[in-house]
C-alpha cells in the first residue's frame, strides 16, 4: 500500500481486523506528497488570523446591532 488513498488509518486497521494500529502502520508507506498534504492541513489550523480580520469582524456585528437596536425604538 502506497499511501491510504484518502481513507484514514483507523478505518484501514478496523476493516483489515488489526486488533493495534501498530499493525496497520506497519504496512502503511505514505508518499512525501500526503505528508506534505498533512503538514499543510496542520499548519492552517494552528495558523494565527490576522488580529484586523478577527476586529473588523466584531466591529461590524456592532454596527448591526446598534442599527437593529435603534430601528426596534422607533
Amino acid at each position: 500500500m502506497t499511501d491510504l488513498n484518502g481513507a484514514d488509518i483507523h478505518t484501514v486497521a478496523l476493516i483489515l481486523g488489526h486488533k493495534d494500529l501498530r499493525m496497520a502502520a506497519r504496512y502503511q508507506h505514505l508518499s512525501p506528497a500526503f505528508l506534505s498534504d498533512a503538514v499543510m492541513l496542520l499548519d492552517s489550523a494552528f495558523a494565527e488570523k490576522p488580529k484586523d480580520a478577527e476586529g473588523s469582524k466584531q466591529g461590524e456585528q456592532s454596527k448591526e446591532n446598534a442599527a437593529s437596536a435603534e430601528a426596534g425604538k422607533g
